[in-house]
């Protein structure tokens, strides 16, 4: 010890000291906040809870078995050939696989190659075995079996169709022996523009039909004939043709005049041809002018 117990020790030391210790139970008691002490609140087997008398919990396993039962209560033996090569001399729990059908356990359930037989106070028990599953299909998802059955003819058609191979494929379409170019979509276009329909008896000519033609003969009226004139009259007397000729007589007719001044009196002249005799009929406007003259109004 470097110290005397028995010195007296000044106030300030014992602050120091008080202050240290102060300083710990601070730091204690926050870490230690809320604890308690060894304290089960519930005790639960299974998810059930049990009941909690005088602090302790009675967990009953008497409806379980021991490590040691277990061990002892089923015992692999290996391998027999049938259900009448089993021991005579077998223990209850020893477990056998029989590798030949034939043959029932005690229950009367037919042993089947594969299954397991356990030995018990009577006899022996189809523990279970091998499941044949060759005469089923593995479940997939939402699928279901079909009747719709994949035969064998239907499985050789599928065998003997080429990889990629689509139905009715056109790998080449010409017109007039050149190649169409064949797009993104797998479609040909083939341009008609210039081509037109064809009616059965006809063919294309070179008697072109122009728009004028066309706007000529929209102008002739419906039924018009090129210059037919089918009956020629005389002062309201048709005339008879002949050869397709009209002839008018006009032997008992005079000339017309030829030339007079609008307005003239016309007259005969001396051989019964029409001239102008130069001489024109008064207007009312040059008879009133001539009896004002005369005549005038007021007097």
């Amino acid at each position: 010890m470097a110290y005397n117990a028995n010195d007296v020790a000044k106030l300030g030391h014992l602050a120091s000291l008080a202050s240290r210790v102060k300083t710990e139970l601070t730091a204690l008691d926050a870490k230690y906040d809320g604890a308690e002490a060894n304290v089960l609140e519930s005790v639960k087997v299974n998810g059930v809870a049990l009941a909690i008398t005088n602090k302790a919990v009675n967990i009953d396993l008497t409806d379980y078995a021991t490590k040691a039962e277990i061990a002892s209560g089923l015992k692999v033996k290996g391998s027999v050939a049938s259900f009448a090569a089993l021991p005579a001399n077998a223990e209850v729990g020893d477990m056998y696989n029989i590798t030949t059908a034939g043959g029932t356990d005690e229950n009367g359930v037919a042993i089947k190659a594969g299954d397991n037989v356990v030995k018990t106070s009577t006899g022996w028990d189809n523990f279970g075995g091998t499941i044949d599953l060759s005469n089923y299909v593995q479940k997939d998802g939402a699928k279901g079996l079909s009747t719709e059955d994949f035969t064998t003819a239907l499985k050789n058609k599928l065998e003997g169709i080429e990889a990629d191979a689509d139905v009715n494929i056109i790998e080449t379409i010409k017109v007039d022996g050149t190649a169409l170019t064949v797009d993104a979509n797998k479609a040909v276009n083939i341009d008609l523009t210039g081509k037109v329909d064809k009616v059965a008896g006809k063919v294309l000519s070179t008697e072109d039909y122009t728009t004028a033609e066309k706007t000529k003969l929209g102008g002739i009226a419906e039924g018009a004939q090129v210059n037919v004139i089918e009956t020629v009259q005389v002062n309201g007397t048709a005339l008879t043709p002949s050869s397709k000729i009209v002839n008018i007589d006009i032997s008992g007719k005079v000339d017309k005049v030829t030339t007079a001044t609008s307005g003239n009196i016309v007259i005969f002249g001396a051989n019964g041809a029409l001239v102008d005799s130069n001489v024109k009929f008064a207007t009312d406007t040059d008879v009133n002018a001539m009896l004002e003259e005369y005549f005038p109004t007021g007097e």
